[in-house]
């Protein structure tokens, strides 16, 4: 049975892997058919997008955490952290790095500790 439970965890993280990648391929170009990659930019700008999105985590919080207007089955902080992992998938692919799987292999590592 712990063969067949450790096969599923594999195939898990092998599929969010894959889902991950699929999401930010669609993240990247649509950042940048919005023109967002078209600009010059630095990496420090970027940072602070992401960083301003999870700021607007603590200031929802801070509200209440309301029913977001802009997706009504939601609540603020729930797309307030959809916009920083937004940011983040969008940075990761625009500069090749594989965000994925060092998720995957941070909860592998995190869970040794």
């Amino acid at each position: 049975m712990e063969n067949k439970t450790s096969q599923t965890a594999t195939d898990d993280k092998t599929n969010f892997v894959f889902g991950w990648c699929a999401i930010e391929r669609e993240v990247i170009h649509n950042s940048r058919s919005l023109g967002f990659w078209d600009r010059d930019w630095h990496i420090s700008t970027r940072l602070a997008e992401i960083h301003s999105e999870v700021t607007g985590v603590l200031d929802a919080a801070k509200d209440g955490n309301k029913t977001s207007e802009k997706i009504p089955k939601s609540s603020k902080c729930e797309e307030k952290l959809a916009d920083a992992v937004i940011r983040i998938m969008d940075l990761a692919a625009g500069m090749n790095w594989d965000v994925a799987s060092a998720i995957v292999a941070k909860i592998e590592y995190n869970a040794r500790r």
